[in-house]
C-alpha cells in the first residue's frame, strides 16, 4: 500500500508534464525514499521512438549522466526486441544505488514488459513477479517493479491508452 502511495505521488508530479528530468524526480520522490519501507527506488521511463533513440540520448546526457544510453537486456528465451518504440528508464532515485538500471529498455525485460504492457492498457499500477534488476549486485536477490503509465491526454479504452502512452513511473521493491 505505501509504495502505491509512493508511486501515485510521483504520477501526480509528471501526469501532466510532457517530459520530465532527473532533477525533478530527486525532489518528488526524497520523501518516499526515506520513509518507506522495502522501496528500492522511484523511477520514470519515456516512450521514445526507435528511429529517436539517438536525440532522446543526447538530451539525456545533457540533463543526467555523461554516458547515458538506451540498450535492451538480452534474455536467451526472448528474441531481440523489434518494437518500433523502447521504454527508456530516463531518471531513477537514489541514483547512487540504481545508476546501471538508467537506460535500460523496459519492454525487453519479459518481466518488466508483461507487468508494462498491463499498466499501459489498464491505466492502474501493475506488479510484476519477481525478476534480476538491472541495478541488482551480484548475489542480490530477485526485486519486482510496480509501473503505473503516463497518458498524453485523458484516454478512456485499452486501446486509446495505448495509443496515448508517453511513459511511466515506477518503483522498485527489494
Amino acid at each position: 500500500e505505501e509504495t502505491v502511495y509512493a508511486l501515485r505521488a510521483v504520477h501526480g508530479v509528471f501526469a501532466n508534464r510532457d517530459g520530465g528530468n532527473a532533477e525533478l524526480l530527486k525532489a518528488a520522490s526524497a520523501w518516499w525514499l526515506s520513509h518507506a519501507t522495502g522501496l528500492r527506488a522511484l523511477g520514470y521511463g519515456e516512450r521514445v521512438a526507435r528511429t529517436d533513440i539517438a536525440a532522446f540520448e543526447s538530451a539525456a546526457r545533457a540533463d543526467t549522466v555523461p554516458g547515458y544510453r538506451v540498450f535492451d537486456r538480452p534474455y536467451p528465451s526472448m528474441p531481440a526486441a523489434s518494437d518500433s518504440h523502447v521504454a527508456a528508464v530516463r531518471a531513477i532515485e537514489p541514483m547512487s544505488r540504481n545508476a546501471a538500471a538508467l537506460g535500460v529498455n523496459s519492454l525487453s525485460v519479459p518481466a518488466a514488459r508483461e507487468a508494462l504492457l498491463e499498466a499501459i492498457r489498464g491505466g492502474e499500477p501493475v506488479a510484476t513477479d519477481g525478476f534480476a534488476l538491472s541495478q541488482a549486485a551480484p548475489g542480490e536477490s530477485v526485486g519486482i517493479v510496480v509501473y503505473l503509465a503516463l497518458y498524453r491526454g485523458s484516454p478512456a479504452s485499452d486501446d486509446e491508452r495505448l495509443a496515448a502512452w508517453r511513459g511511466s513511473v515506477f518503483a522498485t521493491l527489494n
